[in-house]
């Protein structure tokens, strides 16, 4: 006890007492009637700054090499934290499913979260160099919301679990809308990137619908599961178009560098328009951004191809106008061809193969009669 030196002083009822052991001062200052305990004391050159008012909440600051930490507790429930000076804290906490929340600032970067315990909430914003997060997540069957802003550009999440609904947004050059379902509902997802969109819906676990826009190149597709339809476009130099429905109808279309392929399937008396493969096929007629193709293949033997581009053909036909009719299997063809002299002998064979399917079968044409005009 040699060592310690204890001064008390009393100014305007307040006790002042300062306490010196082995070089660290104390200084403790003390208000009547229950208002506030000061404390300070300075270590190494810490110092710590404790106030309790009413026995109810605790201030509490601490600077450490200018960084200052500011501490408060009331009834137990919360408490704040703040460090001042290139590395700020603000945090509230409240314990028992209530809430949090905290602010940070190190070097321009604040961030701020709420969370609320046992199925409740939790926020964060977060701003780093015009960069801001914010999320708010619910709990037990609840919901997500997060918004991310970078350089302008915005994401916008909602999430519910158990069954229920999620939807990002990136807006502004990266632009993204997702919205989710869960359990037989729908998924919609919109994604636009450097002129780049992207469309996806899916309905009942079954249904799912996809558009792409790159550059001018459009994709659309549908797709349906378990008896099912699936439809896919591709526009500008790779088109694609596919559709199946119940494993009966099918219609395709490609176009990849001027070369054009459709299939088409029309069952129950109607038309049968595909690829051939194999010589299996009966005609084909394509028509893709005034690209268009007609060729008609009958017995496994081709008998004449156009392609019609931007108005000029390799046939140089201005107009074909083709007339289609199925029966038993057999594709019957009326066409009629405005064309120059170019090509006339290709043309003349079609003209006559034409002739000699009219001439043969055109007493016994039944069915359903399917006209294009190309």
């Amino acid at each position: 006890m040699k060592d310690l030196l204890n001064v008390e002083v009393v100014i305007d009822g307040v006790s002042d007492v300062k306490v010196v052991i082995d070089g660290v001062s104390v200084v403790e200052s003390v208000v009547i009637d229950g208002v506030s305990v000061v404390e300070v004391v300075v270590l190494d050159g810490v110092s710590v700054v404790e106030v309790v008012i009413d026995d109810v909440s605790v201030v509490e600051a601490v600077v450490i090499d200018g960084v200052s930490v500011v501490q408060v507790v009331i009834d137990g429930a919360s408490v704040v934290e703040v460090v001042i000076d290139g590395v700020s804290v603000v945090k509230i906490v409240v314990i028992d499913g209530v809430s949090v929340e905290k602010a940070v600032l190190i070097d321009g970067i604040s961030v701020v979260e709420i969370v609320v315990i046992d199925g409740l909430s939790v926020l964060e914003a977060v701003f780093i160099d015009g960069l801001s997060d914010v999320e708010f997540v619910l709990i037990d069957g609840v919901s997500v919301v997060e918004a991310v802003v970078i350089d302008g550009v915005s994401v916008l999440e909602v999430v519910a679990i158990d069954g229920v609904s999620v939807v990002e947004v990136v807006i502004d050059g990266v632009s993204v809308v997702e919205a989710v379902v869960i359990d037989g509902v729908s998924v919609l997802e919109v994604v636009a990137i450097d002129g780049v969109s992207f469309i996806e819906v899916v309905i009942d676990g079954v249904l799912d619908v996809e558009a792409v826009l790159i550059d001018g190149v459009s994709v659309v597709e549908i797709v349906v599961i378990d008896g099912v339809s699936v439809l896919e476009v591709v526009i500008d130099g790779v088109s694609v178009v596919e559709v199946v429905i119940d494993g009966v109808l099918v219609i395709e279309a490609f176009v990849i560098d001027s070369v054009s392929d459709v299939e088409a399937i029309l069952i129950d008396g109607v038309s049968v328009v595909e690829v051939v493969i194999d010589v299996v096929s009966v005609v084909e007629v394509v028509v893709i951004d005034v690209v268009s193709v007609v060729e008609v293949v009958i017995d496994f033997v081709s008998a004449l191809e156009v392609v019609v581009i931007d108005g000029v053909s390799v046939l140089e036909a201005v107009e074909i106008v083709v007339e289609a009719v199925v029966m038993d299997d057999v594709l019957f063809v009326d066409a009629v061809l405005f064309c120059t002299e170019r090509k006339q002998r290709t043309l003349t064979k079609f003209f006559k193969l034409v002739s000699e399917v009219r001439k043969t079968d055109k007493l016994n044409i039944r069915g359903k009669k399917v006209k294009t005009t190309i």
